[in-house]
């Protein structure tokens, strides 16, 4: 089981919005806050963090029946 993001977003007094994933890795965060960019507008800069270049792995489990 995967685990849950944290979306942190802060509004500065002149408007300038920024926002951060926390425990998201590659696409994932970028997906998290795809609403939210659509939301707020126009953007006027992206960073990403280290953790977005870091690989996810899926682990699928299959059990044979006896």
């Amino acid at each position: 089981m995967s685990q849950p993001l944290e979306v942190e977003v802060v509004v500065m007094p002149d408007g300038t919005v920024t926002t951060k994933v926390l425990g998201g890795r590659g696409r994932s965060c970028r997906d998290a806050t795809k609403a939210l960019r659509d939301a707020l507008g126009q953007t006027t800069e992206d960073r990403t963090l280290p953790e977005f270049y870091e690989e996810t792995t899926q682990t699928n489990t299959v059990r044979g029946r006896s």
